[in-house]
């Protein structure tokens, strides 16, 4: 029998494959946390650079976001998922 895969297809962008998204991952891609909260992927690097958004570097020019931060965040704007 196949697994059933656990991440649900994002490119559909509905509120219940966001709020599993952000139960499943720790950390997510730009694109991911973009995905989540309707913005461009450049607007998450600002945010992250601002401060709002819990950025973590992976490496030389990868960063992650913490799916935490973008729950506070949501929380801070009284969004809920």
């Amino acid at each position: 029998m196949k697994p059933t895969p656990v991440f649900v297809d994002m490119r559909a962008g509905s509120p219940l494959s966001d709020a599993k998204l952000l139960r499943v991952k720790l950390l997510l891609t730009p694109a991911e946390a973009a995905s989540v909260l309707r913005i461009s992927t450049n607007g998450v690097y600002r945010m992250a650079e601002r401060g709002e958004l819990e950025g973590v570097d992976v490496g030389i020019r990868s960063l992650r976001i913490t799916s935490r931060s973008v729950i506070d965040y949501l929380d801070d704007q009284g969004i809920e998922l």
